[in-house]
């Protein structure tokens, strides 16, 4: 716990906590967000909530309420704040240990949570009370064992249920094919692994589109993966963990860059010096420097892009007028649609 003094003011709010419900309420938290490994004494939740607070009170309200809501304010208020500072301790240790303990490794199906030869997808689909979706599964059936005609599929788009599954060829991508999420949802159908969303989509047409106008240099190697949540690569920080949408390898020669690309919605995101996915090339920037001290790693670099799904006059207004174009772009935060959006993640602009 933090070595401070109690702060005078917040003692009659302190006291009205019932630590022991709050000790619980915090073991629920801990196992919901799945911290198996932090271990949480009753006997410092005091010195930690005294020292991370100055006053625990409603501005309208008295310090110390004796009603029953304004009770429950206090200990709703003492909850999130230990909640907080449970998660960002956690954070932090977990950023130290993964700094002093990271290493490169070849790529595996096993420890990614990819898709296994012959076991693609699992792909679940309702019948419906009407049975609309029979000649849909009916189809599905037909494809599975023939692995020609499979094949054959797979090396092509679809955007509608007549010819199932809709999906998006990427021949770069390590394995085929991508299924789309917006028009599995129209028949409720549920999918492992995740199929993309419409940003997702966006930004694999983009680069599929690039590539086929730009085709990298005969020394070079290109390969895309969509990234498993929380079953594939993560990346930790003292801002939390990151499981970037997707890692894109450009391997050259000599040299090697490790790119990991998050469209994403920024509407609901923190401020940016607390948002993690925002700052992850920051993180990565470290890691490369520390990594590079070791000679047989100096030719691997890692970086991180944020496409935007959020327009940017909307991002500028949540984060400041100060924030231009340039200034995002030197963040690392993209807005489609944006011709050299492509061009600037390749080139590590």
């Amino acid at each position: 716990p933090p070595r401070s003094e109690p702060r005078p003011r917040s003692e009659a709010a302190v006291g009205r906590v019932d630590w022991n419900n709050l000790h619980c309420a915090l073991q629920g938290y801990r196992g919901r967000a799945g911290l198996w490994n932090l271990a949480i004494e009753p006997r410092f939740l005091r010195d930690i909530l005294s020292a991370c607070c100055a006053v625990i009170h409603d501005a309208d309200a008295p310090l110390a309420p004796t009603s029953e809501r304004g009770i429950r304010r206090i200990r709703n208020a003492a909850f999130a704040l230990l909640r907080q500072y449970a998660e960002r301790f956690y954070n932090r240790r977990r950023a130290d240990w993964a700094r002093k303990n990271m290493a490169y490794k070849p790529l595996t199906s096993e420890h990614l949570g990819l898709p296994r030869a012959g076991t693609q997808y699992t792909l679940a689909i309702p019948r419906g009370q009407d049975g609309g979706n029979e000649e849909i599964i009916a189809k599905l059936r037909e494809l599975i064992g023939n692995e020609g005609r499979l094949e054959k599929m797979w090396a092509s788009d679809s955007k509608n249920w007549n010819d199932p599954p809709p999906r998006i060829y990427f021949d770069r991508h390590l394995y085929q094919p991508l299924l789309l999420a917006d028009y599995l949802e129209q028949k409720r159908a549920r999918v492992s692994p995740q199929a993309l969303n419409q940003g997702e989509y966006e930004f694999v047409r983009a680069l599929r589109s690039y590539l086929h106008q730009n085709p990298p240099p005969d020394n070079e190697e290109l390969y895309l993966l969509r990234n498993q949540s929380r079953l594939g690569v993560g990346l930790h920080s003292d801002a939390g963990s990151v499981f970037p949408d997707f890692i894109l390898w450009q391997k050259h020669s000599r040299r090697q860059r490790i790119v990991f690309v998050e469209p994403h919605g920024m509407r609901q995101a923190p401020a940016y010096e607390n948002d993690a996915k925002a700052r992850l090339h920051e993180t990565l920037a470290d890691i490369n420097r520390r990594m590079a001290e070791d000679e047989g790693y100096r030719h691997i670099t890692m970086d991180s892009y944020v496409v935007s799904q959020t327009p940017y006059d909307e991002l500028r207004a949540k984060y400041g007028g100060d924030w231009s174009v340039e200034k995002f772009r030197e963040k690392h935060i993209l807005f489609p649609p944006d011709e050299g959006l492509i061009a600037r993640i390749l080139g590590g602009q």
